[in-house]
């Protein structure tokens, strides 16, 4: 098991490790982490989906936040625009890279917004301190 703490608390640590995280699990970085604005979006990537009958490129706007010293959730007001986020990069979900909870509040939008159908897909790889 990872204990979160020991990764440091620099933006670029966290957002690397979120990058060879997935990476590992089989994305593509399409856009890796970089310094200056964003636009909400961390990383880019996307994975090979394949049925019966055809493959095609899922994309994912991911959002990595490291809250695991402080032991607060992400909350709403860390995640705006979701939806707008997904949409502007033309992706199809959205995955938030956490090191601690998400808040009640936060995953209610998230099941809203997938239960709306406003996003194919809707993310989280949240994980406990």
């Amino acid at each position: 098991m990872i204990d979160f703490n020991e990764i440091p608390y620099t933006d670029d640590t966290w957002e690397l490790f979120g990058r060879d995280f997935l990476r590992e699990r089989g994305f593509y970085i399409e856009s890796p982490p970089d310094r200056g604005p964003d636009a909400g979006k961390d990383l880019l990537v996307t994975e090979r989906l394949r049925g019966n009958l055809n493959k095609y490129n899922f994309r994912w706007v991911v959002s990595c936040k490291h809250f695991a010293k402080s032991g607060n959730s992400v909350s709403e007001k860390d995640e705006p625009n979701i939806l707008e986020r997904v949409s502007s990069f033309k992706a199809d979900g959205f995955i938030g890279f956490y090191s601690t909870l998400s808040s009640s509040g936060l995953n209610t939008r998230l099941r809203a917004l997938r239960e709306e159908k406003k996003s194919k897909t809707i993310l989280f790889l949240i994980t406990r301190p």
